[in-house]
């Protein structure tokens, strides 16, 4: 009976401690600006979705550790080139805003995993896309895309490209998803 007890105590504050960390932020998970930049490298989550921004800060770029960036839902136009240095990013979510031009150097994030950019206004990607060695899932559908980078079948890692309602021809995308063997082509 005492045994069960103690057991029981040790449980409790197990769980208490646990529920300290999960919610004090200290998980690294943040979802104001002005709170993450207040320890920028303690950053492993940031979402700002739907906080209606326009823009967003070079000061993104300080975040070093950030693992995931979600910023759905927003009026962004465009992402500050200090998203390029997020080396550890491996989460990149910006679908349902108005950017028209992804920056170039978004070739240098080389852990990222997943990029969902649909309802945008991309007309392009940029070439550098396909640099991102780690990129497993592609989501670009409901852009007036026009077609994919040069390239695009050479990506080993990628599983999956969502690119419903774009302006891509069709017969690219089936000529596509024929070089591409193992991916899922959604258009």
């Amino acid at each position: 009976m005492k045994k069960s007890i103690h057991f029981v105590l040790w449980l409790a504050v197990g769980w208490f401690i646990l529920s300290l960390d999960i919610f004090s932020g200290i998980s690294g998970e943040y979802k104001s600006l002005d709170e993450a930049l207040k320890d920028p490298l303690s950053v492993e989550i940031l979402d700002l979705s739907e906080q209606n921004l326009s823009e967003l800060s070079e000061e993104i770029g300080e975040m070093k550790n950030m693992k995931a960036l979600k910023l759905g839902h927003n009026e962004l136009t465009s992402l500050p080139v200090s998203v390029c240095e997020l080396e550890f990013l491996e989460v990149l979510k910006i679908g349902y805003n108005s950017i028209e031009v992804l920056p170039e150097c978004i070739g240098d994030l080389k852990n990222l995993r997943e990029l969902r950019a649909g309802y945008n206004k991309l007309k392009f990607l940029p070439e550098s896309i396909t640099e991102l060695s780690s990129l497993e899932r592609l989501h670009v559908g409901y852009n007036p895309l026009v077609r994919l980078p040069d390239g695009i079948e050479d990506m080993s890692y990628l599983k999956h490209i969502g690119c419903n309602s774009t302006n891509i021809p069709s017969s690219d995308l089936k000529e596509l998803k024929g070089k591409m063997y193992g991916v899922k082509i959604k258009f």
